[in-house]
C-alpha cells in the first residue's frame, strides 16, 4: 500500500510578499506624512506672499505733532475740541522738516481745527475732509508735499 497522500505544506514565500508589501505601504504613508508636514511647516513659518510684501516697505515716518485744544466754531465757547495729530512723512528728510516747522505746524493746525463747526467734527466724511485740509495747510507752511498722511490718535468733543 501506498504511504498516504500528505497534504501540501504550505509555503512561505506567499508571506514574504506580504511583509514586503506592508513594509512599502509604511514607507510610502511615512513619506506622505513627511512631506505634509514638511510643507505646512513651510507655508506656517515663511508665511504668505503678502507677508513678504508688507516687510518690505518701508514704515511711513511718523511726526507727533502734539494734542491741541481749541474752542469749537460756533459754539459760543461752550464746547471745545481735544485732538491728538500724527503726520505721516512722505520722506525721512519730509520729517526732519515737519520737526524744523513745528510751531508752525501747530499755529496753521489751531487755526483749522478752530474754524470747523460742530456738525463737521461729529460726522465721519467731515473728519476725513478735515484732514485733508490740515495736510494742505502744513504743506503750504512747510513748503512742498511734506505730509502724506494725517492721523488722529485722539479726537474728543465736548
Amino acid at each position: 500500500m501506498a504511504p498516504p497522500a500528505s497534504a501540501p505544506a504550505p509555503a512561505a514565500a506567499p508571506s514574504r510578499p506580504r511583509r514586503s508589501r506592508l513594509l512599502l505601504v509604511l514607507v510610502w504613508g511615512a513619506l506622505a506624512v513627511a512631506l505634509g508636514a514638511g510643507g505646512a511647516a513651510a507655508w506656517l513659518l515663511l508665511g504668505r506672499g503678502e507677508r513678504a510684501e508688507a516687510t518690505s516697505r518701508r514704515p511711513t515716518p511718523v511726526f507727533r505733532a502734539g494734542t491741541i485744544i481749541v474752542n469749537i466754531a460756533e459754539t459760543e465757547g461752550r464746547r471745545y475740541l481735544r485732538a491728538t495729530i500724527e503726520l505721516g512723512a512722505a520722506t525721512p528728510e519730509g520729517l526732519r522738516r515737519l520737526e524744523a516747522h513745528r510751531t508752525p505746524i501747530l499755529d496753521g493746525a489751531i487755526d483749522v481745527l478752530g474754524a470747523t463747526p460742530l456738525p463737521a467734527l461729529l460726522d465721519p466724511a467731515g473728519r476725513e475732509h478735515l484732514k485733508d485740509r490740515l495736510r494742505a495747510r502744513i504743506n503750504s507752511t512747510v513748503g512742498g508735499e511734506v505730509v502724506s498722511q494725517v492721523f488722529f490718535t485722539e479726537f474728543v468733543v465736548q
